[in-house]
């Protein structure tokens, strides 16, 4: 069977599994008292970036970028590994696969308005498309700019050639098509399920998120917003690009958990009353660590960007308060560090070889 002619297997028959809401080719969640769409008239949404570093010192030392560790042949030696690249960017080494999740790896992207000024990045990125040396497949969570940028999957197919497979929400594939020249592409609903790569016993399942979606004025909502999860035969990883708070997270943990590893956004929740639907705090993302049923949390989608939608809390108190949170629910050894749930400077590699802090690999800073 040729890489593009993808079998999905569709949604269980099971009222658990929520489906996304679709009328006259826009989706929403479906859960009740969930808004459309954040109210983007608000001035406070667009107010980003106030607690950001004042000078390159202070960012080189408290957000340090190091040398990605890249492994050339996956994780053959059957070790499950992640590597940050800022954001939602994480390379997942799992099975003999390499997968790179909701890649930018540029350092700046536009604001999901026509009038806005672009996104900058604090720090460049830990690398380039060019520097990664083997690349199976590309998952992509929604199409926000933050996590899906043009150049560079225009950058993964010109490397990597046409047939590295790009899973997506329903609808993502048409931005990459017109943007980016990928042809090789899976559009998949929440729930659907397919194989990861041909003659590899990996599937790849889409997954339920409360979220929305965004590239321009003229397109809010016309493509579906998801969570991912890889399952193979020694380990299951998950990675939720952006959500708020939702009890369906216990549904994914009841049914695919426990989870080796997830990958769960700490970032980017304030002006709080306005992005509680939209957004994961630190107490809301131990509570989905937990309904995930996961061995090790990594957090993502924090101190990256200068400014952006939401991004208006200190850019390093979602780690500080993710500690404070893993403390409260014990996550902790004996020593009365937190473990279960970590964060990584950008370029750092997290190996399963050790639990927590403890499986985190150093290498050179980039600077």
């Amino acid at each position: 069977m040729p890489e593009t002619a993808r079998k999905v297997q569709p949604a269980p028959d099971d009222p658990a599994c929520i489906r996304p809401l679709e009328e006259a080719g826009l989706f929403r969640n479906p859960w009740a008292g969930v808004p459309i769409h954040p109210d983007l008239r608000n001035s406070a949404l667009k107010r980003g970036g106030k607690h950001v570093p004042y000078t390159v010192e202070e960012l080189k030392w408290l957000q340090p970028v190091l040398e990605p560790i890249f492994f050339h042949e996956g994780d053959k030696d059957g070790v499950l590994r992640t590597t940050w690249l800022g954001h939602a960017s994480v390379l997942l080494y799992m099975e003999g696969l390499t997968i790179l999740f909701d890649p930018v790896l540029v350092d700046k992207v536009e604001q999901p308005t026509s009038t806005d000024h672009p996104i900058y990045r604090m720090r460049r990125p830990p690398c380039f498309v060019e520097e990664i040396p083997k690349l199976d497949a590309v998952v992509i969570s929604h199409n926000h700019p933050s996590h899906l940028d043009v150049d560079t999957c225009a950058n993964i197919v010109a490397h990597f050639g046409p047939s590295v497979p790009f899973f997506v929400p329903v609808g993502v594939g048409d931005v990459l098509r017109a943007e980016s020249g990928v042809t090789n592409i899976t559009e998949m609903s929440w729930w659907e399920e397919t194989w990861m790569k041909k003659d590899h016993p990996a599937s790849i399942v889409c997954l339920p998120a409360q979220h929305w979606s965004m590239r321009s004025v003229d397109d809010v909502n016309k493509s579906l917003w998801a969570s991912w999860a890889v399952i193979g035969d020694r380990y299951k990883a998950i990675h939720i690009g952006d959500s708020g708070y939702n009890s369906v997270f216990k549904t994914i943990g009841n049914r695919y958990g426990p989870f080796d590893l997830a990958l769960i956004p700490i970032g980017g929740y304030v002006p709080r009353e306005m992005l509680r639907f939209w957004k994961l705090n630190p107490a809301d993302s131990v509570q989905v660590h937990k309904d995930l049923q996961a061995v090790q949390s990594i957090g993502i989608n924090w101190a990256t960007w200068f400014n952006g939608l939401g991004a208006s809390e200190h850019y390093m108190e979602p780690q500080a308060t993710l500690r404070e949170e893993g403390e409260k629910a014990r996550l902790t050894d004996q020593y009365h560090r937190v473990m279960d749930f970590i964060t990584m400077w950008l370029g750092q590699t997290w190996s399963s070889e050790k639990h927590g802090l403890d499986g985190l690999l150093m290498s050179n800073p980039t600077d």
